[in-house]
């Protein structure tokens, strides 16, 4: 059948793709709505110190190939997310030009007054029907899966490597970084949790999270198809334990999606 290294290059690409796509749900509902306030700055603040991290810690611990170019990859991302955060951040919409204010004596016309009312009215109404219709996921899943399972398979076919034999060499200032970026990984989520408190989740892409667990299961599983032998496990313990344990904080940020869905 396969050999181990080729499931974990399968498993690797996996990963790599739905991480190539996670914060592409998130990036269209924030600009569709022209806001991020949907996710919390010290969310993004940990998330994107914990990627540094693990990039960082990737390349000096010699991990698979596949680990390292995610690792690269969500540096990029993040910045994608802080340049919305910054761009549609409310101080700067107050920078705009104020219209010159009306006469103190002037006083309003019935009939005009009245138009400006029914304007007003009308235009709140279109408003509130556009932000129903794009606060959702507008981007299918179905399509995104469909490239994750092709990005995999191709990926695996050209990857003439397979990244050979795993290293073994223990590089401590790499595994302080790693359980590091492990630490940030697994806290990151919890300032967003509170915020989806008071926000119900209004602003959050449930995609996101959707492709998070897929990507951390598939990221996982392929460095556990890649030896289970226990000097290697012990040598990407703290990759497991971020990969692994931010799950558990996904699957709670969903279980917010389903339970202040259910009580609108």
């Amino acid at each position: 059948m396969f050999s181990s290294a080729i499931v974990s290059a399968f498993f690797g690409y996996l990963s790599m793709g739905c991480w190539i796509v996670a914060t592409l749900p998130q990036v269209v509902e924030n600009w569709s709505r022209k806001s991020a306030d949907g996710l919390a700055p010290a969310f993004i603040a940990i998330w994107a110190l914990g990627d540094v991290l693990n990039l960082a810690a990737s390349v000096w611990q010699h991990v698979l190939r596949s680990m390292i170019l995610l690792a690269a990859y969500y540096v990029a991302q993040d910045f994608v997310l802080v340049y919305q955060m910054v761009l549609y951040h409310p101080s700067r919409a107050r920078t705009s030009p104020k219209s010159d204010p009306e006469p103190r004596n002037s006083q309003p016309d019935p009939e005009r007054q009245a138009l400006l009312t029914q304007s007003n009215n009308s235009l709140l109404a279109t408003s509130t029907t556009t932000v129903e219709k794009d606060s959702g996921t507008s981007v299918p899943l179905w399509a995104l899966g469909l490239f994750v399972l092709s990005f995999g398979v191709a990926g695996t076919l050209l990857d003439d490597s397979k990244d050979g034999e795993p290293d073994l060499t223990w590089v401590v200032s790499a595994q302080v970084m790693g359980w590091g970026s492990a630490l940030l990984y697994l806290s990151a989520r919890i300032p967003q949790i509170f915020k989806n408190r008071e926000t119900r989740c209004e602003g959050l892409a449930p995609g996101m999270f959707i492709l998070s667990v897929f990507a951390n299961s598939t990221y996982v599983v392929s460095i556990l198809a890649k030896s289970m032998e226990p000097e290697y496990v012990l040598l990407n313990l703290s990759w497991l334990a971020g990969g692994g344990g931010v799950i558990f904080f996904d699957f709670i940020v969903l279980a917010q999606f389903l339970a202040y869905k259910s009580r609108r």
